[in-house]
């Protein structure tokens, strides 16, 4: 199992509600791996513990680098990422539509087709099913 440092402590939400006004104060200058590893590490090792079981190699490399290479970030920079984070998902249509049809589409923004297939094969396609009365 991959643990996050023991320094990592998860925010209380009731913390992030609002952030004091800093004159001058900008998102920090950090790349998109260390936004994410910020925030994996702010979540806490119990909070982050599922997501970093499972991710690549290849990514927990990255995550492990982008981690590595930050200094102290303060925490109302950290509040600025956060809600930069959040701010993502107010772009957004109010809804989000599952199903199998819109899994493939979603998949095929990540993966060769081939590997769809090999997913999806695993997945039940949506079956008709008729009720016959008798």
């Amino acid at each position: 199992m991959t643990s996050l440092p023991q320094t990592a402590n998860p925010l209380a939400l009731a913390e992030t509600g609002s952030m004091p006004a800093s004159p001058g104060l900008s998102a920090p200058r950090l790349t998109d791996p260390q936004k994410a590893a910020l925030i994996i590490a702010a979540l806490g090792p119990e909070s982050a513990a599922p997501i970093v079981e499972r991710i690549s190699d290849s990514h927990l490399k990255a995550f492990a680098r982008a981690y590595a290479h930050l200094a102290t970030i303060p925490r109302e920079q950290l509040l600025l990422v956060i809600k930069e984070f959040a701010g993502k998902f107010d772009s957004g249509s109010e809804e989000i539509t599952g199903g199998f049809e819109q899994t493939r589409e979603l998949l095929a923004q990540f993966r060769s087709q081939d590997e769809i297939a090999r997913l999806m094969d695993d997945i039940d396609a949506p079956k008709m099913r008729f009720n016959c009365i008798l």
